[in-house]
């Protein structure tokens, strides 16, 4: 059955590191914000959102991909219609390149030996690939599809539409990487900020023993120090949801 790209099943390494990530957070923060051990207990409800954000961070990466693949597969298949392929057999001269430039088991020659065994059975090239963009939710794909079903229903020039789709999708892409390239610095940064107050904690704690025992001993204590790792957390999420830049 085709993937669908929208959910991510994690291998067991993959979950064993989210595991142990959450792991070593409650813990660091059953010590910098309770001293106590029975508060890890308390905490533990942060280990399965560390494997969820494991998992979200990892069907990201496979959708980045694809859509990097897809753009380098549209300019193969813009390519052989350019040289006097037919839309069908452009594909499969595609596939060809694509198997040679990723590999067998990447996930664009799995999809290009779909869309070619479909056409086998008699499907519609578009059909193939508007269902390509509903199993993988990207923008990109689901617009070619598109463009590709109302090109060939009204007889429009395919090997223009196709050439300029490529074009555009590989401006995007362009885009998109010199984005990342101007907030490389700041998502750095952000990563130092985000560890600063667990050091900042554990230097007051080293130089000052006691200094903190008030937050650790009274229940108005207690009460902020839950507070604190909560804004902790909602601060890192925010700090990545505003570096997150979609094009």
């Amino acid at each position: 059955m085709p993937p669908d790209y929208r959910d991510y099943h994690m291998t067991k390494t993959e979950w064993l590191a989210g595991l142990f990530a959450g792991i070593g957070i409650i813990v660091i923060f059953a010590y910098l914000f309770y001293r106590s051990l029975y508060a890890i207990i308390f905490l533990c409800p942060i280990i399965p959102f560390c494997i969820g954000t494991q998992k979200k961070r990892l069907c990201k990466r496979r959708l980045v991909g694809l859509k990097l693949q897809f753009k380098d597969a549209i300019q193969a298949i813009s390519a052989a219609l350019q040289a006097g392929y037919s839309m069908e057999n452009a594909i499969i001269e595609a596939h060809d390149d694509m198997r040679n430039m990723y590999g067998e088991c990447s996930l664009i020659v799995s999809e290009l030996e779909i869309i070619t065994g479909g056409i086998r059975n008699s499907r519609t090239v578009e059909e193939l690939f508007l269902n390509l963009a509903r199993r993988s939710g990207i923008e990109d794909i689901r617009e070619f599809a598109e463009v590709l079903a109302l090109t060939k229903r009204g007889g429009g020039d395919l090997v223009s539409v196709i050439r300029i789709c490529s074009v555009t999708i590989g401006d995007k892409i362009e885009t998109s990487k010199e984005i990342e390239t101007l907030i490389a610095a700041k998502k750095l940064e952000g990563r130092i900020m985000d560890v600063i107050p667990c050091f900042m904690i554990l230097y007051m704690d080293l130089s000052s023993p006691g200094f903190f025992d008030v937050l650790y001993q009274t229940l108005f204590g207690r009460v902020l120090m839950t507070a604190c790792p909560a804004a902790y957390l909602g601060a890192i999420l925010l700090s990545e949801k505003i570096m997150s830049v979609e094009v």
